[in-house]
């Protein structure tokens, strides 16, 4: 898998740093699943995603339809933060 991740726990937050590229919506889904999966592990309410090493790869309508299939799989108490390059926002 061409992302590199891993993972640290600091109380109620989920510090995940990323870097690499991922080249499908799958690929991208099963790492947010991933994520998520830790999330309720470690009895996580709050997630930091450092994606600042990742190499923005999905078009617009390929990030799109990701977002929309991992809508319906992130809890509503959950709050998210990502940090990315400046050259992808």
């Amino acid at each position: 898998m061409p992302l590199d991740y891993y993972f640290d726990y600091a109380d109620d937050l989920l510090i995940v740093t990323t870097s690499g590229f991922d080249d499908s919506v799958d690929e991208a889904v099963a790492y947010c699943e991933d994520i998520l999966s830790h999330c309720l592990k470690g009895n996580c309410t709050k997630v930091l995603m450092d994606e600042r090493q990742v190499s923005e790869v999905l078009d617009r309508v390929e990030q799109y339809q990701m977002v929309q299939r991992l809508a319906s799989m992130v809890p509503y108490q959950l709050s998210i933060a990502v940090l990315s390059a400046i050259e992808h926002i």
